[in-house]
This record gives structure tokens, sequence and C-alpha cells, in this order.
């Protein structure tokens, strides 16, 4: 085990109240899912609870998960993604039965299933925060999570869509299943402008080039708005396999002078605080933080109506909601923000406000706990899964 960690500065000792909690991440790789849950982190260890936070390897988000005061455990050089793995199982039973913890809390399918069993065997409570709709899970990966979620003592969803997946799909009994949007620290509600380079408006995606992340629908829209606002640029924020992809249909449709995919960003807040529209083309969504950072930062949103984002903005008050694989409808909906900037201003000014009002951090972090509290109020429960239910890694 390759074992990174920092000074154990996790809140007062003794505090009360205060819980010993360990997170577990598939990997401190960037995404939505791996922000959300070092933003909680954060949160917590703010609130006087001592976080952990082990992931089967490192990644960009490896400082910032320094950063939140958190205890610090990779376990190896490979991540273990999307799949089920026995020495990730392993590695976080022997962490559970070195050092005490009172929950641990999973974020992703790896971990979460790599947990169960851990946690399990060690007879420590698990927590489990489902991140997205998880449509590509099928056969042995929708096995897995089944089993996972059995062995769970509660299950967050962090919109309404993906409880009513848990329920009507998965089967979960409802009084296991509780909603908790995501929210950002306070410290990242204040509007931010910096980059920009572009005299004309700017267009900018956030996101992991993955397919349901859609980017390629966000080209088509480009393609189109460039023949109708003239001096607009596009910016795509992120990195992933469909990379090449995206720049060759970029250059394939004229774009390569208006259209620059920036790669991996740590700065991504601030970028879309420069941006004059933030588009979210995704197919499925869970409640993404971009649509959060927009609303902090005052810019407008023009998003799919999928996953949890219908519950983040309403579609002409705080936003404007398009269908997702829809170019012509996207293009549609960010022309007319920028031909009435008035309106703009406005649909930004009441995003801000529901951000405040709808997703605070401190009733994120309140629930959060609540959700611990009932749990170790509950008799302890001990089955028999154990690391046999997994293929070798």
């Amino acid at each position: 085990m390759d074992h990174l960690a920092l000074p154990d500065s996790g809140g007062p000792s003794g505090a009360p109240g205060a819980q010993r909690i360990l997170f577990v991440t598939d990997s401190f790789d960037i995404g939505g899912a791996e922000r959300a849950l070092l933003h909680l982190a954060r949160l917590l260890i703010g609130a006087g609870h001592t976080v952990e936070v082990a992931g089967s390897s490192g990644g960009s988000l490896l400082g910032d998960a320094r950063s939140t005061g958190a205890l610090v455990h990779v376990f190896g050089p490979s991540a273990v993604k999307r799949r089920q793995s026995r020495a990730f199982a392993r590695d976080l039973e022997r962490l559970l039965s070195e050092r005490p913890f009172d929950v641990v809390h999973s974020h992703m399918h790896a971990s979460t299933h790599a947990a169960s069993i851990a946690a399990t065997r060690v007879g420590t409570p698990l927590v489990v925060t489902e991140h997205s709709e998880a449509r590509w899970r099928h056969g042995p990966a929708r096995t897995a999570a089944r089993a996972a979620f059995d062995h769970a003592a509660l299950v967050i969803a962090v919109s309404e869509q993906i409880r009513h997946r848990l329920i009507a799909v998965d089967h979960l009994d409802p009084a296991k299943v509780r909603v908790i949007h995501n929210a950002l620290p306070e410290a990242a509600l204040a509007p931010v402008r910096a980059w920009r380079e572009a005299s004309g408006p700017v267009i900018g995606v956030v996101a992991r080039l993955q397919p349901e992340k859609d980017v390629a629908t966000f080209v088509d829209a480009a393609a189109i708005l460039a023949r109708q606002v003239p001096d607009a640029r596009f910016v795509v924020v992120g990195d992933g396999p469909l990379r090449s992809a995206l720049e060759a249909k970029v250059a394939r449709l004229g774009l390569s002078a208006r259209f620059v995919l920036l790669g991996f960003r740590s700065d991504a807040a601030a970028l879309i605080g420069a941006f004059d529209v933030l588009a979210v083309p995704s197919r499925t969504e869970g409640t993404p933080l971009t649509v959060l950072e927009a609303m902090a930062a005052g810019t407008p949103v023009v998003a799919t109506r999928v996953g949890g984002i219908p519950e983040q903005v309403r579609h002409g008050e705080e936003a404007l909601l398009v269908d997702p694989g829809d170019p012509v409808g996207l293009a549609g909906a960010i022309a007319g923000l920028l031909a009435d900037p008035e309106r703009a201003v406005r649909i930004s000014a009441r995003a801000r406000m529901r951000l405040r009002d709808r997703f605070s951090p401190e009733a994120m972090v309140a629930s959060v706990v609540d959700c611990y509290r009932t749990v170790l109020a509950a008799p302890a429960h001990v089955d028999s899964m154990t690391e046999r239910d997994l293929p070798a890694r």
C-alpha cells in the first residue's frame, strides 16, 4: 500500500457530537463526484468532525484533498473505476482495522462495493452517496451495486431523479434513501471574474470529455451560433477519452479559430465566472457542481433538462433548459440570452438567490450529519458478505 497522509487535523478532539468519518473514493482524479466529496469533507471538518479520505489511487485532486485538512490515504498507483477489486477491499479493511471510525461513507461505484465488503467485515456502518444516474451499469455491475446498497445502512441521492432510480430500478426500500442536494462551501459563493481574452461573447462548457457529457452536441451548437454571432468564442474546460475526436470535429466544422479545448484546469470555477453563458449539454447528470458554480459567479446557464438539473434551476427562472441531444435548441437558447442581456442578468440574479436559499452548505452538512446519527442510533447489523463476492483485481 502506498500510504500518503497528512497530520491528523480533522477537528477538535472530543467535540460534542463529533464523528470520525472515513470517506472512500475510487481515486483522486478530477470529477464532479470527487470534487463534491472534498467539499463535504472540508465542511464537516469545519463543523468539528474528523474526516479521513481513502482512494485506490492518486490524481489531480490529491492536493485539494490534502488542503481540506483530512488525513489522506492512497492505496496504489492504479485507479479502480467502474469495477470491483479484492485488493481495494482488503486495503480498506486493513485501514478500518487499524484506525477507529464511526462511519464509512463511500461515493462511487468501485469504492462503494469495496467499502461494503470492508465495512461489513469490520462492523463499521456504511453510508453511500449516489452522485449520478449510473446508466452505464448493466449485468454484473448492476448486481454488484445492488449488493453494496443492500449492505449500506443509508443511501444518499443527490437528486430526486436518482432517488427514483434507486427505488424503481435498484429496488431499495424508500425509507433507506434520502435526498441531499450538493452545495458549495461559502468561500466558493463569491462571484469571480478571471481569464478574459476574447472581446466578443464567450460560451463555455466545463465537463469530462466522456459520452454522457455530450460535448459533441455543444460543438454542433457552436457551429450554428458561429453563423449567428460572428464574434462569439467557444471554450471547453476538461479532458477525457473523447478529446481527439472532439478536436477533429471542431476542425471539420471550420471552428478551429474560434474554439479552444483547454484541457483540465484547476481554476475552472474562475473560468466559469468569465463566461457569458455556461452550457451544460449532458445526457445524464446528478446535481452538477458546474451549475452551482455558475449560479455563484453570476453566469447564466443553458442546460439540458436531465437528472437533478431541473431541481437546481427552473426553466425561464434561473436558467434556460433544453432537450438533450438537440444542438438547434441549445444554440437557440444561448443566442436568445446573448441577444437579451437584461434577461440574462435577471436570470443570473435569481439563480444566485436560489443558490443561497435552497443549496446552503450548512443545510447540506446538517442533513449528512443527521444521516450519520440515524445510522449510529440503529441496532448493529452484521451479515455474511465477504471478498469472495469479488473478482480478482
